[in-house]
């Protein structure tokens, strides 16, 4: 989740099966400074990864893979061709328990030869839908059960989650809730990590984008722009330890103009080029001494 801020431990489908790949999210990881060393800059945390955990190898088909940035409908949508060839009748409302040539049983109310009304889908590796349904197609809100015990409970628009919903995702132990759009997570959100780990803000079709706020669970923070998943543009990074940065990002890095402190009293106010002191900038000890100057990758220059 190169460097930047990962949700997932720090917290683009997810299926129906289970996934079988072990990934795991990362906790962002920090380097520890000496106070008082004017080469030192702080490091930013991490780059955000969210993991793809795609079976491997022989297993379920591609559209069972489950990530814990977006929800995969696909399943829904499995019988619908064979709904439009076998025209299954029976009366209107409430029917029995109806079995689809995928296997998939499918119990609920009816129009036709569509399934129309409350109802619930269930299919072989133990996936289950629980909503209603319109034509064939999941609408309003609804609950769908993966296999492996991950679940998406909110809204649904034509089978796709979509508005207010909330995704569980069992195996990375992560959450988010917040809106949707197309299976993907989209507009205002909260994302959170069994370890403790939370991030609030914007996303833009499953990657953060815009203004959000990440919180690790030892008490560090940022809070700031965010730019395809990575911080980019402005942001103020609190460390659990007191030292602070407030200034401009790219791709995860210090680049531009920024502030660095430490809580022993030393500062740093300058400009910054992939993470290195570059360019003017002011460092202040301590004990009050102070240079002013020019910096080059990360040491003074002239």
């Amino acid at each position: 989740m190169g460097a930047g801020i990962a949700l997932d431990d720090s917290c683009n489908h997810a299926s129906c099966n289970n996934p079988s790949d072990s990934d795991t999210l990362i906790e962002p990881q920090m380097k520890v400074d000496r106070p008082g060393n004017e080469s030192l800059e702080p490091s930013p945390p991490s780059s955000p990864s969210l993991p793809s955990l795609v079976p491997a190898g022989p297993g379920p088909p591609p559209w069972s893979s489950l990530q814990v940035d977006s929800v995969n409908s696909s399943c829904l949508k499995l019988e619908l061709e064979e709904l439009r060839t076998n025209r299954p009748k029976g009366p209107q409302g409430p029917r029995p328990v109806h079995t689809f040539k995928t296997g998939a049983m499918y119990l609920g109310q009816w129009r036709n030869n569509t399934r129309h009304g409350k109802g619930e889908q269930e299919w072989p590796d133990g996936a289950k839908f629980v909503g209603a349904w319109i034509n064939n197609l999941v609408q309003g809100r609804g609950l769908l059960l993966f296999a492996d015990g991950s679940v998406y409970c909110g809204e649904w628009k034509d089978s796709v989650a979509e508005g207010m919903g909330t995704l569980y995702h069992q195996m990375a132990m992560t959450s988010y809730r917040g809106q949707w759009a197309q299976d993907l997570r989209h507009g205002n959100g909260v994302e959170e990590c069994h370890k403790g780990s939370m991030y609030l803000g914007q996303l833009c079709w499953g990657q953060k984008q815009g203004y959000g706020v990440y919180h690790w669970a030892d008490g560090s923070l940022y809070a700031g722009q965010w730019k395809d998943n990575v911080i980019s543009g402005f942001g103020h990074y609190r460390a659990s330890d007191g030292r602070e940065f407030k200034g401009m990002w790219r791709n995860g890095k210090h680049h531009g103009s920024g502030r660095y402190s430490w809580p022993n009293g030393c500062m740093y106010q300058g400009q910054y080029y992939q993470d290195e002191k570059h360019g003017w900038g002011t460092f202040r000890w301590e004990d009050g001494r102070r240079y002013e100057g020019y910096w080059q990758m990360g040491k003074r220059h002239g």
